[in-house]
């Protein structure tokens, strides 16, 4: 890829401007000297220059970021916890999504045994079939039962 110097030389004046008007001489200094550079630079030069530069984008964005901190402390303070509520929020969700896959994986586990049982259970007698089935529906409804008793728990201590 062949590097447009003209262009990259007019970026680099422009940003040099940008950080004069914005207070920061020695920055827009340096990105001077990078841009001398630049002109007799070679293609195996030019990484060291593009690292330069990002040190300088670097550090003007810390400063940027302190002047804010020492201009309005409350807004530090609430975005700290706008950008904490976000974390927590994303945890949450984790963990949600967490819980209903081990739920699916459980129903689908107690689902193959069910239905293993009446594979096993159809060479007998109609009279146990019928029984079995019975059993693996009750087996079913006690899995829901309990499950909303576990629920209907989580809510009356969460009420408490």
């Amino acid at each position: 890829m062949s590097l447009d110097r003209n262009a990259l030389q007019h970026e680099l004046d422009l940003a040099a401007e940008e950080l004069d008007k914005a207070g920061h001489k020695d920055l827009a200094d340096r990105v001077d000297q990078y841009s001398e550079l630049l002109v007799q630079a070679k293609e195996k030069d030019v990484p060291q220059i593009h690292r330069g530069l990002s040190r300088v984008q670097m550090e003007y964005e810390q400063r940027t970021k302190r002047e804010a901190a020492k201009q309005d402390p409350k807004a530090a303070k609430a975005q700290n916890a706008v950008m904490s509520a976000r974390r927590a929020s994303i945890k949450r969700k984790i963990a949600v999504k967490r819980l209903l896959r081990e739920r699916a994986a459980n129903r689908k586990k107690e689902t193959k045994k069910i239905e293993a049982l009446k594979e096993t259970k159809k060479e007998e007698s109609p009279l146990k079939a019928r029984l079995s089935q019975r059993i693996s529906e009750a087996e079913k409804e006690f899995a829901i039962a309990k499950h909303r008793v576990a629920r209907l728990r989580r809510i009356q201590t969460e009420m408490k």
